[in-house]
């Protein structure tokens, strides 16, 4: 707990630590509330394991929280601030990796599953008016921090490798599958249809 201590306080100089706890359910970042004597952020350990540049990460979370300071549209999308440390919005500490950190944004909820109809429409409200944000970001500016990680193909075809070396048996059982997915197409989409509005 004491190097977690340290760490926050890299992005905090000159603040009385109170607390740090930890926060959510996440499977990949390890993720804490710090409580200081003014005000809380949220501490995040990346998973390097996971995402092998860090870095690259933060320059994708700048530049996003660049653009949509730019933004015009009416209904906002507001990214927790970044803080820094010694100039960087990261820390890297040899013994456990790469650190982030942002604002807390207090009298929030953060769900775990989608439990209503009405959860399920904020949440397609909020990812349709994401992309519609994001629509003039020029994709080329952003890091590819998972190369290969949303290739499908790619997975596809590491599938039938797999399945060429595997027994006679096996084959069998998956050839069913195999037929599926190569033969899978997905279902046309009607864009721009009349009374359908996309925010």
């Amino acid at each position: 707990m004491d190097a977690l201590f340290e760490i926050a306080g890299r992005f905090v100089p000159g603040h009385t630590l109170q607390s740090i706890t930890p926060l959510g359910n996440g499977l990949i970042n390890d993720t804490y509330r710090v409580d200081t004597h003014r005000h809380s952020f949220v501490l995040q350990r990346i998973n390097h394991q996971v995402f092998p540049k860090p870095p690259l990460i933060m320059e994708n979370l700048a530049r996003l929280q660049a653009h949509l300071n730019k933004s015009s549209q009416t209904v906002k999308l507001t990214i927790p601030a970044l803080l820094s440390a010694n100039g960087q919005p990261w820390v890297h500490d040899a013994g456990s990796g790469y650190w982030r950190a942002q604002a807390f944004v207090a009298d929030t909820l953060s769900l775990e599953a989608v439990e209503t109809p009405e959860h399920a429409r904020q949440a397609g409200f909020a990812l349709g008016h994401f992309h519609r944000l994001c629509h003039d970001l020029e994709p080329a500016s952003l890091h590819d921090t998972l190369p290969g990680f949303h290739i499908t193909p790619e997975y596809l075809q590491h599938y039938r490798i797999i399945c060429a070396g595997s027994n006679r048996e096996l084959r069998r059982k998956t050839s069913i599958a195999g037929t599926l997915s190569s033969n899978w197409r997905p279902p046309p989409i009607a864009w721009n249809t009349p009374n359908t509005k996309v925010y």
